[in-house]
């Protein structure tokens, strides 16, 4: 008995000094909310088939994870709450050392929307096959990858994105399945890998504002692009589109494809590059 006790004392302790892991088995959840402040997170969606798995360096206290009837909120990160006279301030904790890092696995049972909210963070988000309706992305001053390379199986029906001052690195969107992608970018740099697999014709918004945009894609990949430049802004157009009609132009295999991309850009004062592989 005595040797069963001190080898559930020694199972437990590590855990409770360091913070172990925290499981969730997803039933009926149509919502799922991250959010983190002044961390390195790591998002995954389908590493093993528990629900959700948080790993974590950082103390417990910081990262909490809530069940309200159909939706899941999970907070992560360095966030310093100041309520006093119906003010709530927040204060974060830019100096973050590597360790503090955040492994996050999504892998829902049902088909869910999906919504992160990013402060001062360095985060990676690996798309698997896991089953998400609509994906929302808002980031502040953040360094954001968002790497759908293994999502073969997944079809969005949209992907918002809102940055601030940060990097975004979207890699293979085209797997991503979605049909209308909204990106509003502020004073960032983002690049944009248009490959994959198309799945069905995908509507590319994009809101520049000051932002530096690289945009890469299959030279074979059917294209039409609308752009509404100002005065201040840059845009550099792929050398085989032709221009139908003042700022509309089409690759030259764009006629008669029952799929293809369809980009629509507002450049106020940003730059944007499209490049051809």
């Amino acid at each position: 008995m005595k040797n069963r006790i001190v080898f559930l004392i020694f199972l437990v302790f590590p855990l409770i000094l360091f913070g172990g892991e925290k499981l969730w088995n997803g039933k009926n959840v149509r919502f799922i909310r991250v959010k983190a402040n002044g961390c390195y997170i790591v998002v995954t969606t389908d590493r093993n088939p528990n629900s959700v798995l948080i790993k974590y360096t950082l103390p417990e206290e910081l990262v909490k994870m809530e069940k309200k009837k159909d939706s899941l909120e999970i907070n992560v990160g360095k966030t310093v709450v100041n309520d006093s006279s119906d003010v709530i301030n927040l204060k974060i904790n830019k100096q973050v050392v590597k360790k503090d890092t955040v492994y996050i696995n999504l892998s829902p049972r049902k088909t869910c929307d999906l919504k992160f909210q990013f402060g001062v963070v360095k985060a990676k988000i690996n798309f698997g096959n896991a089953r998400f309706r609509n994906l929302s992305l808002e980031s502040g001053v953040s360094d954001v990858t968002m790497d759908f390379t293994r999502a073969k199986r997944i079809n969005l029906n949209k992907i918002g994105i809102s940055g601030g001052v940060s990097k975004l690195n979207i890699k293979k969107l085209l797997n991503s399945g979605a049909d209308t992608v909204s990106i509003e970018g502020g004073v960032s740099k983002q690049i944009i890998d248009l490959s994959g697999k198309l799945k069905n014709s995908m509507y590319l918004n994009m809101d520049l504002g000051m932002s530096m945009t690289t945009v890469s894609f299959d030279n074979k990949l059917p294209m039409r692009i609308e752009r509404n430049d100002e005065v201040i802004s840059s845009t550099t157009m792929p050398d085989n589109f032709v221009e139908k009609e003042n700022g509309i132009y089409e690759s030259k295999n764009f006629n008669n494809r029952k799929m293809f991309i369809d980009i629509k850009i507002d450049n106020s004062i940003g730059g944007l590059d499209f490049i051809e592989k």
